[in-house]
């Protein structure tokens, strides 16, 4: 690591490499992508012409214990995830990692632990955690703002594959056909699980969910022929978070909506915030979200300061985040927020009150 900046080694060019990590790290001027690794020899020359990187291989290994590396960046398909990552620390280099880090979560903890042994950073691609409504989010839940927390619910909406002519990317082969194998909840579920866990900020004690395969034959990308696919199209699951708060989470690929998209909710005993994060559409025609700024709160008011809205740079999809909402008073007196992307209520500190639920303005 030099004075100003961490030099990163991007293994694997598809293309989320291409339009989300490289980009991404080339974006902020204290990193350097110094390498690129790729099995796919033409992909691997593609790639580093776009981003002009000199050094390229088609064997990471060449790039472990390299004292002009500070960072691998793991961005490959899901199966050499775990493996690029452990020979990765165990050369003494931090790792930035896709999800996934392996199947088996008490693999993930093995690396997790070899890290730590090493003084090694590492980190998991949940790009929905900087989103700024989330992070508003965060500040005001800390702060005390919805009370004690009581139920979370978390949703990560998404069609991208309703359709059985869209090529799965992801798919194992040798995966027994009379089982459901984990997909959805592990792709796309798993950024508002981290949510979730992030924002109540407590122990996991109990979990219980089911899976479904709703769409039984997918065109699968490498064959580019119709396959049995007895994947997680769509998943819920409920959760408690010790004896006083509950969390529940649904993920899907063939849910109309967002494309993709999470939305997280947390109900307290003070007031509950919505947040969502995404690239918003309507049925099965895009719809533009809406670049206005939501209004700043009256001078001296002690409710949240609004502000723009503002764009995601992380995703590979527009990410459009409200980080505060706009109030206003109804003829009775009590308050009513909106904005595009996030909604709030506090309940009303006088006991003659009733807490007064948000709709749309």
């Amino acid at each position: 690591m030099t004075a100003d900046r961490i030099r990163v080694a991007v293994v694997g060019t598809g293309r989320w490499a291409q339009v989300a990590h490289i980009p991404g790290w080339q974006r902020d001027p204290r990193a350097e992508v110094v390498a690129l690794a790729d099995v796919d020899e033409a992909a691997l020359a593609a790639t580093a012409a776009k981003f002009a990187v000199g050094r390229t291989t088609t064997d990471y290994r060449e790039l472990l214990g390299d004292p002009g590396i500070d960072v691998v960046d793991v961005v490959t398909g899901n199966r050499p995830h775990f493996q690029v990552s452990w020979d990765a620390l165990s050369a003494g280099q931090h790792v930035l990692c896709e999800k996934p880090v392996h199947m088996d979560y008490r693999k993930t903890r093995q690396a997790a632990e070899l890290a730590a042994s090493r003084g090694l950073r590492t980190k998991l691609g949940f790009t929905f955690r900087y989103a700024p409504a989330i992070r508003y989010a965060k500040e005001l839940i800390n702060s005390g703002f919805v009370g004690e927390p009581y139920i979370f619910n978390g949703y990560e909406q998404n069609s991208q594959w309703i359709d059985p002519a869209t090529p799965l990317r992801q798919f194992d082969p040798d995966a027994d056909p009379a089982q459901v194998a984990v997909s959805s909840i592990e792709g796309y579920g798993a950024p508002i699980i981290d949510i979730m866990h992030w924002w109540l900020d407590r122990p996991l004690t109990a979990v219980v969910g089911t899976m479904r395969n709703f769409v039984p034959e997918r065109v699968v990308r490498d064959t580019g022929k119709m396959t049995r696919a007895n994947i997680d199209d769509g998943d819920m699951w409920i959760a408690e978070f010790g004896p006083d708060v509950l969390a529940s989470i649904q993920s899907s690929y063939v849910t109309v909506g967002n494309y993709p998209g999470i939305e997280a909710r947390i109900y307290g005993s003070s007031g509950w915030w919505t947040s969502s994060a995404s690239a918003r559409r309507s049925g099965r025609r895009p719809r533009a979200p809406s670049s206005s700024s939501s209004r700043r709160s009256r001078p001296g008011s002690s409710r949240p300061a609004a502000t723009p809205a503002s764009r995601g740079t992380t995703c590979s999809t527009p990410t459009w985040s409200a980080t505060s909402p706009v109030r206003s008073s109804t003829p009775g007196g009590s308050a009513r927020a909106t904005s595009p992307r996030a909604r709030w209520c506090r309940r009303p500190s006088t006991r003659s009150r009733r807490p007064t639920g948000l709709a749309p303005g």
